[in-house]
């Protein structure tokens, strides 16, 4: 068993993982927020040390470390148009064949409000779903003994099997088809899968 020093760690870590794809998921105001967004993943390519365990995470991570520093080299106004025409095919019909809106999430408010979360995007809600998440996590981080971190580790297991893990490879496969080649989206797919398929097992070692 990690101490529990160790594990608070690991929650810190995951938290702003889920946030920072909770964030993407949540389509941008404007165009200036998604270039910004770009740029915070490129600088984030230098730092996150858990992508190189995972040779999935790390390709979309060198994928978006080489989409911008092309864009660096393009004139902006290309790159935002391009950027557009991206998050427009994601994000043009949230319930469509991508499925930003994911299924069988009837009963998912009632697990938020379990744990005392305060939805902020739509139920069933892809977005919603990483930031609850994120926020378990920092719930999880809070705990100062073995069982209430086990209690909390279990509910975030036990979600991520019944709403997302069923539906994730599928997600990703038919978001990394959709979009234009060479988008950020598939590169995020990528890590999107890539991490999921990392968490949930280290979920399982607690």
């Amino acid at each position: 068993m990690i101490d529990i020093q160790s594990i608070k760690l690991l929650m810190a870590g995951r938290a702003g993982v889920y946030g920072l794809l909770a964030d993407i998921f949540t389509a941008p105001a404007d165009m200036e927020d998604i270039y910004n967004l770009c740029k915070y993943l490129y600088d984030l390519t230098e730092s996150v040390e858990v992508i190189d365990e995972n040779e999935e995470i790390l390709q979309g991570f060198k994928g978006l470390a080489l989409w911008y520093e092309n864009a660096q080299k393009a004139e902006k106004s290309w790159v935002e148009t391009k950027l557009k025409e991206e998050f427009i095919s994601v994000f043009k019909n949230p319930a469509g064949s991508i499925g930003i809106i994911f299924p069988n999430t009837e009963n998912i408010d009632e697990v938020y409000s379990e744990y005392g979360y305060k939805a902020e995007f739509k139920s069933g809600g892809l977005n919603e779903m990483l930031s609850f998440l994120s926020y378990m996590a920092v719930e999880t981080a809070k705990q100062n003994n073995i069982e209430e971190i086990s209690k909390y580790v279990k509910a975030q297991l036990i979600f991520l099997d019944t709403f997302l893990m069923p539906y994730i490879s599928g997600f990703c496969e038919a978001l990394y088809e959709e979009v234009p080649n060479y988008g950020i989206f598939q590169y995020i797919a990528v890590i999107l899968h890539g991490f999921l398929m990392l968490d949930e097992p280290t979920l399982k070692y607690f």
